[in-house]
């Protein structure tokens, strides 16, 4: 990875970069699984930290102004957390994505027509695209999802999140009726409407 986006800089300089890991995902469990070799590897989480701070410093790219995953179960806190440091906005789903990916298609013809597209305008035509093409072109999807999101917010959503574990903790008692109800309210991704699925990813 580290070297294909060394190259890509080196190859095409432009103003503005965005970067696509496309492949299998399971979110902190990692991404862009090697077939090809004995023993399936994927990217880990450490892995992609690796790959793209040797990027970083070789290209003297400060972050990549987009950085998206066509690949399920990406869309979670602890990608956002690895990413944070490398983009300014990532695209990716907390759900399963559906066979055929991103509707590459119609974001590049976007992309070709306002060649000018800040990171904002591409990732919310990526999004917008992905939702139009699973509506209403490939409909057999029940269950499909995809977000724009601002990196520079991950900091403040993990403070939030210790802060919130340093409190149940504190009473873990007394939170656990609140805790659990929320819980079996809450939106369930990669799990059919089937609660036993989402435990393999939470």
């Amino acid at each position: 990875l580290a070297d294909f986006l060394i190259w890509g800089v080196e190859t095409y300089p432009a103003e503005k970069y965005g970067v696509v890991i496309w492949d299998h995902g399971g979110s902190w469990l990692g991404v862009a699984h090697d077939y090809d070799i004995p023993e399936i590897d994927g990217l880990t989480m450490p892995e992609l930290t690796q790959a793209l701070e040797k990027a970083q410093a070789e290209t003297g790219i400060e972050k990549f102004d987009l950085l998206g995953f066509d690949a399920c179960l990406m869309g979670a806190i602890e990608v956002y957390e690895t990413i944070e440091p490398f983009a300014d906005y990532s695209v990716a789903s907390p759900e399963l994505v559906p066979g055929q990916g991103w509707d590459y298609g119609t974001f590049l013809f976007d992309l070709v027509s306002m060649p000018e597209m800040d990171a904002v305008m591409l990732g919310e035509s990526i999004v917008r695209n992905f939702d139009f093409y699973y509506r209403e072109i490939d409909s057999k999807y029940d269950f499909f999802n995809l977000a724009l999101v601002d990196l520079s917010k991950t900091t403040g959503l993990t403070t939030a999140l210790e802060d919130f574990n340093d409190l149940v903790n504190a009473d873990p008692a007394t939170s656990l009726i609140t805790i659990s109800q929320a819980r079996a309210r809450s939106l369930m991704f990669a799990a059919y409407d089937d609660p036993r699925w989402v435990d393999i990813w939470s």
